[in-house]
């Protein structure tokens, strides 16, 4: 069996954090993960997006800690 990969690409944000600040968004709700985290231009925008009074609201590290590790919060 394929392990399923999941793609997304720093254009697709772009574009949504452009259309949120077009729209006047008041708040945005990620929920993202990678090993890229610092994407320049990904970086730079959600500044821009914090500039526009954008609240972002972010679920990130969908792989999170393993269960009874002290750094799980959920233990």
């Amino acid at each position: 069996m394929r392990p399923c990969m999941q793609v997304s690409y720093t254009s697709w944000f772009l574009d949504a954090f452009n259309y949120a600040i077009l729209r006047k968004i008041h708040i945005l709700n990620l929920s993202i993960g990678g090993p890229d985290f610092m994407d320049q231009p990904f970086v730079e925008k959600v500044w821009e997006l914090t500039a526009n009074h954008i609240i972002m609201i972010s679920a990130i590290g969908n792989d999170g800690p393993l269960y009874g590790k002290r750094i799980a919060w959920v233990d």
